[in-house]
């Protein structure tokens, strides 16, 4: 195949990268916001003093109260915040990891190197894994990854813009 074929793959495979980056960083950080929120919605509704001023609320409002302190930790539990946070945070640093690799394999395309495909290769299926892992999680928001696949596009045309 000829260059041409290799530098667009590349090129493509860093605005992937840089794309996912952002992308899933921005996930990590809403998921760890709403895990926060959700805990000090808990921790305040549970603490002694919440629990001395709801003892001066009529019983029908204490029971709403117990209800709704209950049904944010069932909901904390079962939206996985916590753990959504986490596994998007992993993504990231994969994908800032795989973008640096895209990087050095950018770099060597003007070079004699035999290995321009192989690396090309790897790194695309190292991309595959990482997205296929991140579909496991049901980590998604089109309107934020269309958000960041513009960002990404504008970074890393001012970065190589020269090529």
């Amino acid at each position: 195949m000829s260059n041409q074929y290799y530098v667009q793959q590349v090129w493509l495979g860093l605005l992937d990268t840089e794309r996912l980056s952002r992308y899933y960083g921005r996930l990590a950080l809403r998921y760890q916001r709403w895990n926060l929120l959700l805990t000090a919605v808990i921790l305040l509704c549970s603490t002694g003093a919440a629990a001395t001023f709801m003892t001066q609320l009529p019983a029908w409002v204490q029971a709403v109260l117990s209800l709704v302190v209950a049904a944010v930790a069932i909901g904390s539990y079962l939206l996985g915040y916590s753990k959504k946070a986490a596994v998007a945070s992993v993504i990231r640093s994969q994908c800032t990891h795989l973008a640096a690799d895209w990087r050095g394999l950018w770099a060597d395309l003007n070079t004699d190197r035999q290995d321009i495909p192989t690396r090309t290769a790897y790194l695309q299926r190292k991309l595959n894994e990482i997205t296929d892992h991140a579909l496991d999680h049901g980590l998604a928001d089109d309107a934020l990854n269309e958000q960041c696949a513009q960002e990404a596009y504008e970074s890393i045309q001012s970065e190589f813009a020269a090529r």
